[in-house]
């Protein structure tokens, strides 16, 4: 139960888009109150709620998709893990603009941040998204790349590595 992932700012841009679907992934106390508001907006046939995914499902779900799109509406999103995962998947990612967030994804790079709780914004970046294969495949591409030169275990310990000199 997060509130704080947007949802309802990403079904009120979706109710706005015709002919896109979305496939929502977790789950939780607020799940009933998504599949509501769905019903509402007369979107319910072009939103799925899959659940939770064990982490062996989840590539899978990546790469069936054209973009994951991360609505957070507070720091309370503090990185975006999601966001990583998406991207070492080729996937471009639509995100809110947040201060973690934006370590992971590379605004017009990796993908498109938009302000927080901006259903619009939220909007129009999947629509440039959706009527234009070619941009997404290049922000898949360079989506992964940035995870492989900046996210990567080997990575990771080489800098602790590097801190720890300065340290001692």
């Amino acid at each position: 139960a997060h509130a704080f992932k947007g949802v309802v700012v990403l079904l009120e841009a979706i109710s706005h888009i015709p002919n896109i679907k979305a496939k929502l992934i977790g789950d939780g106390d607020l799940r009933s109150s998504y599949e509501s508001l769905a019903r509402k907006l007369s979107i319910s046939d072009r939103v799925s709620f899959l659940g939770k995914l064990s982490s062996e499902e989840l590539p899978a779900a990546y790469q069936s998709s054209d973009v994951l799109v991360l609505p957070s509406l507070s720091g309370a999103e503090a990185f975006g893990l999601v966001a990583l995962e998406a991207q070492s998947s080729g996937i471009p990612v639509i995100a809110s603009d947040l201060p973690g967030v934006r370590t992971v994804v590379a605004d017009g790079e990796s993908g498109i941040l938009v302000p927080p709780g901006d259903a619009e914004a939220l909007k129009e970046a999947i629509l440039r998204l959706d009527r234009n294969r070619e941009l997404r495949a290049n922000m898949g591409i360079a989506g992964r790349k940035r995870v492989l030169d900046r996210f990567t275990w080997s990575r990771h310990v080489q800098g602790l590595l590097d801190i720890y000199r300065l340290i001692y």
